[in-house]
C-alpha cells in the first residue's frame, strides 16, 4: 500500500510512494488467500509543507490466472480462486482496480455451482472503483441481483497532521453521492 509522509513535521517528504502499486498473484492451478491475510493496495498520502493532505490513488490487484500462460493451459486449466482474505483498494482520491480471473464466477444468491461466488455487495467494499472479472467457463449473474458499486474512500482524521510519516492510517468512508468517483464493472 501507499506510504504516509508527513512533510509537516519531518520538514521534508514528496508525494512518491504514496500510490498503492500492484500486486499481481498469479498460479496456473489455484490461488487462495487465507482467513486473516490481508491484500492491500490502498493510496496512502502526503502532508505537504504547508499542512494540506494530498491522497495517493489506489493501485492495482489481479488475482487467478497467470497471464504469461500459454493459450492452450488457460483454456483447459483454469484456475480456481479462493478468497478468505481482506481485498483493499482504498484511496482518498481514486480507489484502486480488482481484476479476478478464474474457472467460473456467480454473483448474487441462488445461482448454480461456481469456483467462486460473490455477494452482489461484494463490488462495495475494500475501496474498490474498477472491477474486472473473467469466468474462463462462465460467469452468472443471478435473478434479481443488483450490482451497484460504490467506493469506500479514505478521509483524513482529525489528527492527521500531526501523525508522524509511517504512522497514519485515515479512516473509511462513504461520500455522499454527489462527491463520489464512479466506479466501473
Amino acid at each position: 500500500s501507499g506510504a504516509w509522509t508527513n512533510a509537516l513535521l519531518d520538514g521534508q517528504g514528496s508525494s512518491a510512494g504514496t500510490d498503492g502499486g500492484t500486486l499481481v498473484l498469479a498460479s496456473r492451478r489455484r490461488v487462495q488467500t487465507g482467513s486473516l491475510s490481508a491484500l492491500d493496495v490502498s493510496g496512502g498520502a502526503l502532508v505537504d509543507a504547508a499542512g494540506t493532505v494530498r491522497g495517493g490513488a489506489g493501485g492495482r490487484l489481479v488475482l487467478g490466472q497467470d497471464p504469461s500462460s500459454p493459450q492452450g493451459v488457460r483454456d483447459t486449466n483454469p484456475v480456481t480462486l479462493q478468497l478468505d482474505g481482506d481485498l483493499r483498494g482504498y484511496s482518498m482520491q481514486k480507489g484502486a482496480s480488482l481484476a479476478l480471473t478464474t474457472a467460473s464466477i456467480a454473483i448474487g444468491a441462488g445461482g448454480r455451482s461456481a469456483s467462486l461466488s460473490l455477494a452482489a455487495d461484494f463490488f462495495s467494499r475494500g475501496g474498490f472503483s474498477s472491477f474486472s472479472l473473467d469466468g474462463r467457463d462462465f460467469l452468472d449473474v443471478t435473478a434479481n441481483t443488483r450490482i451497484a458499486p460504490v467506493a469506500t474512500t479514505w478521509t483524513p482524521r482529525a489528527d492527521a497532521r500531526s501523525a508522524a510519516s509511517g504512522t497514519c492510517r485515515p479512516s473509511s468512508s462513504h461520500l455522499p453521492s454527489a462527491k463520489r468517483t464512479p466506479c466501473s464493472t
